[in-house]
C-alpha cells in the first residue's frame, strides 16, 4: 500500500480507519512542539554551529546523499566536520559510539548503523558519532575532536539539540495536497512545522518537473513560512561498481544491456529500480525488504535462488544495502553496487547566506587563533 495513494478499495478503507489514529498522533506531536516552544522542555546548545538536515515525512527523501554532499563541500572548504546520527537499528548497546575519528572507521556497521557507516566511508575526513542523545554525541565531536561545524542527521524532530540552521527535505513525488499524518500518511508532524525550517530542499526532481506540482510545493512552503528559500536537487545514477568484498571495489564501465537482479531494503525502492533502468540495465527480477533490513543467511540463500532463476548476469543493490550484507555472500556472488551523485539545480546548500555566515565565522576564528581550519 502507498501511504499517500491508496491503490484499491480495501486500501482506501484501511486509510479511512487510520484517520482517527492520525488525529491522536497529531495531538501528541503538537503537545511536544508546544512544550519546547513554551520551554517546558528545554533545548541544549553546543558551542559550535549545528546544521540540521531532516524530513517532514518518514524515510526515502534522499537525506543521506545530501548529508554526504554537504559534508564533502564543508570539508573541502577547510572545516573539520562532525556528523551526529541516531544510528537507527544499530546493534550496539552503547549509549554513544564514535564511528569515525576523521581518519579511521573505528567500529563495524552493526555497531554504527548502516547510514552512519556509509557516511563515514563516503566522507573519510568527517568525524561521525552516533547516539540517541545527539547533544551528548555533539559534545564528543566538538570537545574531543575539535569539530568546527556539526551536521545533525535526521534532526528536524530532534528538538532537544539547538541548531543554527534547519534544512527540511521534501520529496518531489509527495503530493502536498494529499499529505496525512502517521499512520494514515507519511507525515511525522503537521505541515505547519515548515515554519521552523530555514530552507526547503525539493529532492528527487525528474528531468522535466511538472509545473503544477512544483507550484503546489512552493505554495505549501510559503503558506507556512513566507519567503522561505527553496533549493532543488536530483540524484543521478553515476556508476555501477563490482563488489568483491567490503573494501575492494572496481568500476564496471558498461551498464547498458546488463541483465540484473535488483534487491534493496530502503524506504522507497521504486526510485532504485528507475535509476537502474535509466542506465540501460535490464531488470530481470527484483526483491524488496523493509527499510534498514539486516540480511541473514535465509535472505541471502533466497536471493541466490531467485537470481539464478532470473538468468541475470549480476545481482545489484544500493550503497546503503551493501554495507549490511554478510561478507561471505559478497564473496560468492557477482554483486554490483549502484552509486548516486547529488546534482543541485541552482544553489547548493553551502551557497546559502545563512550557511556561509556560520562556516565563514568558524574559519575566521580558526585563522585568528592559529587553530587548524
Amino acid at each position: 500500500m502507498s501511504w499517500h495513494k491508496p491503490e484499491n478499495k480495501q486500501e482506501q478503507l484501511l486509510n479511512s480507519l487510520l484517520q482517527p489514529v492520525s488525529a491522536v498522533y497529531k495531538l501528541g506531536a503538537l503537545s511536544r512542539l508546544i512544550a519546547y516552544e513554551r520551554r517546558v522542555l528545554r533545548q541544549k546548545k553546543l558551542n559550535v554551529p549545528v546544521i540540521s538536515i531532516g524530513n517532514l515525512t518518514v524515510g526515502g527523501t534522499g537525506k543521506t546523499p545530501i548529508i554526504i554532499d554537504l559534508a564533502r563541500d564543508l570539508s573541502q572548504a577547510g572545516l573539520k566536520v562532525g556528523i551526529l546520527s541516531r544510528g537507527y537499528k544499530r546493534q550496539s548497546t552503547q549509549a554513544t559510539t564514535v564511528v569515525s575519528d576523521g581518519r579511521n572507521i573505528l567500529v563495524d556497521v552493526d555497531q554504527a548503523g548502516d547510514e552512519p557507516y556509509l557516511i563515514a566511508r563516503s566522507v573519510p575526513a568527517a568525524v561521525v558519532v552516533v547516539g540517541a542523545d545527539r547533544y551528548e554525541a555533539g559534545k564528543i565531536a566538538a570537545e574531543d575532536y575539535a569539530c568546527d561545524v556539526l551536521l545533525l542527521d535526521d534532526g528536524f524532530q530532534h528538538l532537544k539539540l539547538a541548531r543554527n540552521f534547519d534544512f527540511l527535505i521534501w520529496d518531489y513525488n509527495d503530493d502536498p495536497q494529499q499529505a496525512k499524518l502517521l499512520p494514515a500518511g507519511r507525515l511525522r508532524e503537521p505541515m505547519a512545522s515548515i515554519s521552523r525550517a530555514d530552507c526547503l530542499v525539493i529532492s528527487k526532481l525528474p528531468d522535466t518537473p511538472d509545473p503544477e506540482r512544483m507550484s503546489a510545493i512552493r505554495v505549501m512552503a510559503n503558506r507556512f513560512k513566507p519567503g522561505i528559500p527553496i533549493i532543488q536537487c536530483r540524484f543521478e545514477a553515476s556508476a555501477l561498481h563490482r563488489v568483491y568484498n567490503k573494501e575492494k571495489v572496481r568500476v564496471t564501465t558498461r551498464s547498458a544491456g546488463i541483465r540484473v537482479f535488483a534487491f534493496c531494503g530502503i524506504a522507497r525502492p521504486e526510485g532504485f529500480i528507475r535509476n537502474l533502468e535509466s542506465m540501460g540495465c535490464v531488470v530481470a527480477g527484483k526483491q524488496t525488504f523493509s527499510d534498514h533490513h539486516w540480511f541473514n543467511a535465509n535472505d541471502t540463500n533466497k536471493l541466490v535462488e531467485e537470481f539464478k532463476k532470473s538468468e541475470a548476469q549480476y545481482l545489484v543493490t544500493t550503497e546503503k544495502d551493501r554495507v549490511r550484507l554478510p561478507e561471505d555472500f559478497i564473496e560468492q556472488v557477482p554483486l554490483l553496487e549502484l552509486s548516486l551523485t547529488t546534482e543541485w539545480l541552482g544553489h547548493a546548500p553551502v551557497d546559502l547566506p545563512g550557511v556561509k555566515m556560520l562556516t565563514r565565522k568558524r574559519t575566521a576564528v580558526g585563522k585568528a587563533t592559529g587553530a587548524p581550519v
